[in-house]
């Protein structure tokens, strides 16, 4: 509790009296958020998503209809290049793979990053294809790709935010 006394000081020369007054506060709004009908106690967040309670695969929705748009070849890239590296099932081969190949890689870093940069989703999705049916669901879907087109909303409720 020190902690949230502490941030209670708003005057150095006088905390004892800002801890006080902030300690008043709470207690006050607490007390009144308890007799007024229809107030959520403080500091208990409500869902705003409590239409999809029951179901597991919906986190959030969309806050306006969607616009239908077509990414770029360098969005579309840049996106699935960030999926695949934020992906725990996506063992990270690849640049050991580089630099068995290009000794000249081992020595220049930036030039290693630059070339794992630019050839890692093709690399990825020739690695799952020779693998064939022992890899997951998720992998295969990943080696595909993103989808070209893309809907666009100018807002999304997550987790009731």
């Amino acid at each position: 509790m020190m902690k949230v006394y502490k941030g209670y000081v708003r005057n150095r020369a006088r905390p004892e009296g800002c801890i006080a007054e902030g300690y008043l506060v709470d207690e006050c709004v607490q007390f009144c958020s308890e007799h007024i009908k229809q107030a959520s106690k403080i500091g208990m967040r409500h869902s705003q998503n409590e239409d999809f309670e029951g179901e597991t695969t919906v986190d959030g929705r969309p806050i306006s209809k969607g616009i239908l748009k077509i990414m770029s070849n360098d969005m579309l890239q840049i996106a699935h290049r960030y999926v695949l590296f934020n992906n725990a099932e996506v063992e990270p081969k690849h640049l050991e793979v580089l630099k068995q190949m290009d000794r000249h890689l081992i020595r220049n870093a930036s030039a290693l990053q630059k070339k794992h940069m630019e050839t890692f989703c093709l690399w990825f999705a020739n690695e799952i294809s020779a693998a064939g049916s022992d890899v997951s669901d998720t992998l295969m879907c990943l080696a595909n790709g993103p989808r070209r087109e893309v809907i666009l909303h100018s807002g999304y409720i997550v987790n009731g935010q």
